[in-house]
């Protein structure tokens, strides 16, 4: 911990501050031992470290602090809340660009994902009729088209302009989140937006057995279909809590 406060003493960042605050009220509570142990066994092994800046920067966990939520929710909401007005707002706008910069990566992945695994199930399926039936030709096609929008869309995987105009227009909202979706009553693809504190509270919420790991809210241009969408998950914690 004296070198992290070092790094304080250097720099003022609050991402710094925040975390640095955090790991002490882990120590008091007795639980850094257990991200130390969680470091050195199941992220640093995964990554080639080449100076003592980078070794650092991961443990700190700066370019993602809101990893953190995930080893000790109850001290990363204390440590939060705890902050003054500024140094707080900050931090939730770091959380805020955070979310919304994983749902632009993630849009539709795990809904993709899924669908691909049904339509390999229905064609194994298929198939296995075929031969039992000993049919001569297959009256299928096992080679997929993607001339279609549909297979088309499924390749490209982005939000549509109205999530980019929701951003846009909410930049300087730090309170909520702009999150991707597609409107089933609009045909489209919309978005919706969520507090942060909810939002956080479903990342927490989700990690434990058997609770829901979804998000939604009113899509922003009819008003009347709720969208839903998968909260973000993390690399380094995708296992239920210990």
């Amino acid at each position: 911990m004296e070198l992290v406060d070092k790094c304080i003493e250097i720099s003022d960042s609050y991402t710094l501050l925040f975390v640095n605050t955090f790991f002490k009220k882990c120590m008091q509570t007795g639980g850094f031992d257990f991200i130390v142990d969680f470091f050195m066994s199941s992220i640093l092994p995964s990554y080639t470290i080449r100076s003592g800046r980078e070794l650092l920067l991961l443990f700190l966990g700066i370019r993602s602090p809101l990893n953190w939520i995930i080893a000790n929710h109850e001290v990363f909401i204390e440590t939060l809340m705890e902050l003054n007005a500024e140094a707080r707002a900050i931090m939730l706008f770091q959380f805020k660009k955070e979310i919304e910069e994983y749902h632009n990566l993630n849009y539709l992945r795990e809904e993709l994902e899924a669908r691909e695994f049904n339509e390999r199930l229905s064609l194994e399926s298929k198939k296995n009729d075929l031969r039992m039936n000993q049919l001569g030709s297959p009256r299928f096609s096992v080679n997929k088209d993607i001339s279609s929008n549909e297979e088309v869309s499924d390749v490209i995987r982005i939000p549509g302009k109205e999530w980019q105009e929701t951003q846009f227009y909410n930049i300087d909202n730090y309170r909520h989140v702009s999150i991707p979706g597609y409107c089933d009553i609009c045909k489209e693809h919309r978005s919706f937006l969520v507090d942060i504190f909810t939002y956080l509270a479903c990342i927490i919420y989700s990690y434990f057995p058997h609770m829901d790991s979804s998000v939604s809210g009113q899509c922003t241009v009819c008003s009347d279909s709720i969208i839903s969408a998968r909260v973000m998950r993390f690399d380094h914690f995708i296992s239920a809590w210990r």
